[in-house]
């Protein structure tokens, strides 16, 4: 829930550009909250683009009288101390009956079922317990024919005796979508993030409802490294993540008006996300500033934009089943272990297929699974680079300079893509440039900066808020 007042009249809508529809509501740019957005990916806390409007705090109501408004939280999450030593067929059984529930209550009669399938542990479960209730159901991946994930994900389907459909990733996609997931997210989601878009609009062609591992690895933990982490060690863990997908840090300051400004803001605004978690372990504070900040502010967003196309469900981000999650010990939460071993014990089968994330499989060890990705990382790394493999997909570097640069050029090299100030015009340019010759990786910085700029002009600069001309596409018939 969006709310914003002004000349003493509360508002408040599910979506930013239904405040918008009033033109005479102030628009005041938040320059923060872009550099939260260009910083993380995401923004922090209740900002969003504008200044005076904000984002309800998660588990909180917002009260209005003749007394004014106020906000008051009426849940919390607790996370325990310590944690009991129990045999692992005790978490197998919980997880599974645990996860078999809240399968079963998103399950309504006279509605036909998908699954955007991958070959990561969350989208397994959900076709082995679907499969169960709902034998009819079909399975949907993008990508090459021959990519591992399709080739791992038919695999999957034909275990669970669900139909299976491959579905390509356009190199254009980003160009012929852009302003309707401009629109559905209120400009707030970055493009080389929204792969699973197209195919939504797809899989609402055969399929009433399309169900998803939604927050799968925030409850179950996967990168062993978070594991074991010191409360101190949180926020600079953060910070280095952040930066690794961001030009230089001198382009930065170059690119941005008053960018130290801006930068130091927004990191202060990240270290109080982190102070305000409710528990002392240096995993819990990680996966609370996760659960309330990136996967709300981020991941939900690549889900908001399926929904004008499908139904969406998410039997994973249940009650029960975060507080199931929230009883597992640091070691169950390193790649995933609890729930691969209660896959193990329940789908065999599917836990001995490959696993995406370590190259491993779900069967594997702990110590296994680092020893492969480290192989990985290292020397695997150098002779995948002396063999020819087939194009990564999404392969968005490449595709940004080729069949989506003239969209780029066309998007960001304007003098509208600027209106709120926040670049440096010339710097911009050179930025661009950059990545087209290939100087400069700004993958994820064109990522953010399309969205921002489409924003600006569709709902920053007109006095309402742009709605493309086509909203929801017709495939095979069904809007």
């Amino acid at each position: 829930i969006y709310y914003t007042e002004h000349d003493g009249i509360l508002r408040f809508a599910s979506e930013v550009k239904a405040l918008l529809a009033d033109p005479a509501l102030p628009r005041p740019f938040d320059r923060v909250a872009a550099a939260e957005f260009f910083l993380f990916r995401y923004i922090l806390g209740d900002r969003t683009f504008l200044e005076n409007v904000r984002l309800l705090p998660p588990a909180a109501c917002l009260r209005a009288d003749e007394r004014g408004w106020r906000i008051t939280p009426y849940w919390e999450v607790t996370y325990p101390d310590r944690f009991p030593r129990r045999p692992d067929r005790w978490y197998d059984q919980r997880i599974y009956e645990t996860l078999r529930a809240a399968v079963h209550r998103v399950v309504r009669p006279g509605l036909t079922y998908g699954i955007s399938l991958s070959s990561g542990m969350d989208s397994r479960w959900i076709a082995a317990l679907l499969a169960q209730i709902r034998p009819d159901t079909q399975t949907f991946t993008f990508g090459a024919p021959d990519s591992d994930t399709v080739r791992l994900a038919r695999q999957v389907a034909e275990i669970t005796g669900l139909a299976h459909h491959t579905l390509d990733l356009s190199p254009t996609f980003i160009a012929e979508h852009a302003e309707r997931m401009v629109y559905i997210s209120d400009g707030m989601h970055s493009f080389v993030d929204a792969q699973e878009f197209p195919l939504t609009t797809q899989i609402g062609a055969h399929v009433d409802v399309a169900v998803g591992g939604f927050m799968g690895s925030g409850f179950f933990g996967e990168n062993p490294i978070y594991t074991y982490l010191r409360p101190g060690h949180v926020y600079p863990l953060r910070v280095r993540r952040s930066r690794a997908f961001l030009p230089p840090r001198p382009l930065l300051a170059r690119l941005f008006d008053r960018y130290e400004e801006l930068e130091q803001a927004a990191l202060s605004e990240l270290q109080a996300a982190i102070d305000a978690a409710p528990a002392r372990r240096g995993f819990q504070i990680f996966n609370y500033e996760a659960t309330r900040q990136r996967q709300r502010r981020f991941t939900f967003y690549a889900q908001l934009l399926k929904t004008p196309y499908v139904e969406m469900v998410h039997p994973i981000a249940d009650n029960d089943v975060w507080d199931l999650s929230l009883q597992l010990p640091p070691s169950k939460l390193a790649f995933k272990w609890a729930l691969r071993h209660a896959l193990g014990t329940y789908y065999p089968a599917l836990a001995a297929l490959p696993w995406n994330a370590p190259s491993g499989t779900a069967l594997d060890s702990v110590p296994k699974l680092l020893l492969k990705d480290l192989y990985r990382r290292t020397l695997g790394r150098r002779l995948r680079r002396r063999t020819r493999r087939a194009p990564r997909v999404p392969d968005y570097p490449n595709w940004l300079r080729g069949p989506l640069r003239p969209f780029v050029e066309e998007t960001l090299l304007t003098p509208e893509a600027n209106a709120t100030g926040l670049f440096d015009p010339q710097t911009l340019q050179e930025v661009v440039q950059a990545h087209m010759e290939g100087r400069l990786d700004a993958t994820f910085f064109l990522g953010l900066a399309l969205p921002f700029a489409l924003w600006t002009r569709m709902f920053y600069l007109p006095p309402q808020p742009v709605r493309p001309p086509i909203l929801v596409e017709t495939q095979g018939g069904v809007p």
